[in-house]
């Protein structure tokens, strides 16, 4: 899951960025995941800023980022902001040159469960026309098969006990969306899509209600009067 996540994540944030257009990635909630560097090295005009709550995550990322040859003179940097904090993360890009009037990649993977939605939401409408969204994101428990449905119960609940969190995850669903005001949803994987395009074997997903994780592609338009 994990693996077919990161690919695709990846896959889509290699093509968007080929397409042009974009000179700008902010990777929120970034932890210790390595795709903000791998982009920056590969697109050396790139700026990407990978921002995270855990001062000591970004700390390190920036010694890791630092001590690595081939991320030499890359336009990465890596920043604490809360994501559930606009205006604060609005801030700390800024000081840090990410210009908010032009379109930006943002990419949100391992964080939409742990935000609300109205936290994401603000995220998004603030970004310029033309911008894209990744946004990886659970689906709701009705909408995995019943055979699978224990499985995202159990991790979450164990998150759940070790965070000493409670309440509901938020969920997304495709239909909702395709709905939400001032964006264009251009591409929509589901595990059982992500694992035909990499032409696996021997599938573990068979059908879209054996997966719990699903990853979009969104344009940011202009809002509706």
């Amino acid at each position: 899951m994990i693996e077919y996540r990161k690919r695709c994540i990846a896959s889509e944030a290699i093509a968007t960025l080929e397409t042009g257009g974009i000179g700008k990635v902010v990777i929120a909630g970034a932890g210790v995941s390595m795709l903000g560097i791998e982009l920056a090295a590969r697109f050396r005009e790139l700026s990407v800023f990978e921002t995270d709550a855990d001062a000591a995550s970004m700390a390190r990322k920036r010694v890791l980022v630092a001590g690595l040859g081939f991320a030499e003179g890359s336009r990465l940097q890596c920043l604490e902001a809360d994501a559930r904090d606009l205006s604060g993360t609005r801030a700390v890009l800024g000081a840090a040159g990410w210009g908010a009037d032009l379109p930006t990649l943002l990419i949100v993977e391992g964080l939409s469960y742990y935000i609300t939605k109205e936290a994401l939401r603000r995220h998004w409408r603030a970004l310029a026309p033309a911008s894209r969204i990744i946004l990886e994101y659970l689906v709701p428990p009705a909408d995995v098969g019943e055979a699978r449905r224990c499985i995202p119960e159990r991790v979450f609940g164990l998150i759940r006990e070790y965070g000493s969190s409670e309440g509901e995850y938020p969920c997304w669903r495709e239909g909702e969306l395709r709905l939400e005001e001032g964006l264009q949803v251009e591409r929509l994987w589901a595990m059982e899509a992500i694992e035909g395009e990499l032409a696996v074997g021997d599938p573990l997903f068979s059908r879209r209600e054996d997966g719990w994780i699903e990853i979009a592609l969104m344009r940011r338009g202009e809002a509706h009067a």
